[in-house]
């Protein structure tokens, strides 16, 4: 991103200020780049007061879908608290591979606007910007003690379903990519009925998942798989860290 902003866009790295990561320095620089974290509660006051004044904002929001959540979206807390006047300085832009999650069209879309560009991995293959992929689905065989706890909890989950459609029947028409922020929120109803049977769900939804991903086949079928590749091959692992601050603004 640096060498972007500094090779691309024209700005001395003396123009960039970072915060978050260990990272303190003061918000007085044209360019600034947060964590995510470290902007809750810093930047909305800093950037009501520029709106404030008159002075022209650019927000630019990468992996947007982080920033639906109670406590990311207190980023945004400015947009309350300025006039018509102050908010024609504002503007904005997300940034996201998955941008239509929970929260979507409540938090992220009043934020940042609508999505207005999408760019899918099939014309990303067509116009070369990556190498063509060929993608296999294996299947693996569960033992019988994980068999039978997935089979439990298949049971235990399609009796949650019933009992939660009884309670709250709008959830069976939830799109897909909103279902668990939804099945979230209602394990915070005020109805005992409603948080008992959706923290149910939930909690099953989540234990049958981990049996598959924390399956130990997997691991061995990775191993098979590269004793089949030439010695020639060349292998990348990709894996996801999750750490405490997460995103950038």
């Amino acid at each position: 991103m640096l060498l972007t902003l500094e090779h691309e866009l024209g700005y001395g790295r003396d123009e960039i200020g970072l915060v978050g990561g260990g990272l303190r320095q003061h918000h007085n620089k044209p360019v600034m780049i947060y964590v995510v974290n470290s902007a809750r509660y810093r930047v909305s006051p800093i950037v009501a007061r520029q709106l404030t004044g008159g002075q022209p904002v650019m927000l630019i929001a990468d992996e947007c879908y982080h920033y639906g959540s109670s406590e990311n979206r207190k980023i945004f807390s400015f947009l309350d608290a300025v006039d018509g006047e102050a908010r024609a300085n504002y503007y904005a832009l997300g940034l996201s591979a998955t941008p239509k999650t929970f929260h979507f069209d409540r938090v992220i879309a009043p934020a940042l606007g609508p999505l207005f560009y999408a760019y899918d991995v099939g014309e990303v293959i067509a116009d070369g910007v990556v190498n063509d992929v060929v993608i296999f689905n294996i299947g693996l065989t569960m033992d019988s003690e994980q068999a039978a706890a997935y089979e439990g909890l298949s049971r235990k989950i399609s009796t949650a379903f019933k009992s939660l459609y009884r309670l709250c029947p709008a959830m069976a028409t939830v799109p897909q990519h909103r279902f668990f922020g939804e099945l979230n929120t209602l394990t915070k109803d005020p109805k005992e009925k409603i948080r008992t049977v959706a923290t149910i769900l939930l909690t099953a939804l989540y234990k049958r998942r981990s049996i598959v991903y924390e399956a130990p086949q997997r691991l061995q079928c990775a191993f098979d798989l590269i004793t089949l590749l030439s010695e020639e091959s060349t292998i990348i692992v990709f894996f996801r860290a999750h750490r405490a601050e997460r995103g950038t603004l």
